[in-house]
């Protein structure tokens, strides 16, 4: 299921990238309900899986070659 991307940095004359705790993911909000259905099956066939903290890009830019996000 992996997917190979090709990405090219060329032009890029910066990077900010700041973690933020709080924030909420739209997609995350809005789907939560199916999210913890699909979460609890995918655990009964496989009790090892892991359900812990992750970090998410949400807000993100690209302006004048500086990409930047939180």
């Amino acid at each position: 299921m992996a997917k190979h991307l090709d990405l090219s940095l060329n032009g890029f004359t910066g990077v900010s990238v700041r973690p933020e705790t709080g924030l909420a993911w739209e997609f995350e909000t809005k789907h939560r309900a199916a999210i913890d259905a699909h979460w609890a099956e995918a655990v009964s066939r496989n009790a090892h899986l892991w359900n812990g903290r992750t970090m998410k890009l949400i807000h993100y830019r690209l302006d004048n070659g500086r990409f930047s996000g939180k």
